[in-house]
């Protein structure tokens, strides 16, 4: 049962310096909604000339219906506002390191998810059906 007093509670003060850190010490984090843009980052950071990647988990787009609100709901809202506020400084961060790329990225992001495309077409059943194959592209580095 999660209560007010709880040993590990996060403060303001912690907020604000994994905020710091994530600004000043972070070289590089990724989005998983963003993830192409976070791969074509950080592959531009290793000098990645190609990357890619074969999803082999796709989310499946559910229902837009938000569950009823609940007292446990709201708790679990309000236990965890500052890890909300800090996911939400990261996707602002996220924007601007974003916005700072390179006037061709949006041309190499769109050839990252072509080339990404035709390999998920070929790869990614193969990955879903034989856990041996899986384990090899895992290896390989062509699956996350």
């Amino acid at each position: 049962v999660a209560t007010d007093d709880h040993a590990h509670r996060v403060t303001r003060d912690m907020l604000e310096l994994a905020k710091l850190r994530l600004e000043r010490d972070m070289w590089w984090f990724g989005l998983t909604e963003r993830f192409d843009e976070s791969v074509l980052m950080l592959a531009d950071l290793l000098d990645w000339k190609r990357p890619r990647y074969v999803s082999a988990r796709v989310t499946r787009p559910g229902s837009d219906e938000q569950p009823p609100e609940t007292a446990l709901l709201a708790k679990i809202r309000e236990i965890n506002a500052l890890d909300v506020e800090l996911y939400e400084h990261a996707v602002r961060l996220f924007e601007q390191r974003l916005a700072s790329q390179s006037p061709d990225f949006a041309d190499r992001l769109a050839r990252l998810r072509q080339r990404n495309a035709r390999g998920n077409l070929l790869l990614a059943p193969l990955a879903r059906t034989l856990p041996a194959a899986r384990l090899v592209l895992q290896r390989a580095g062509v699956l996350r």
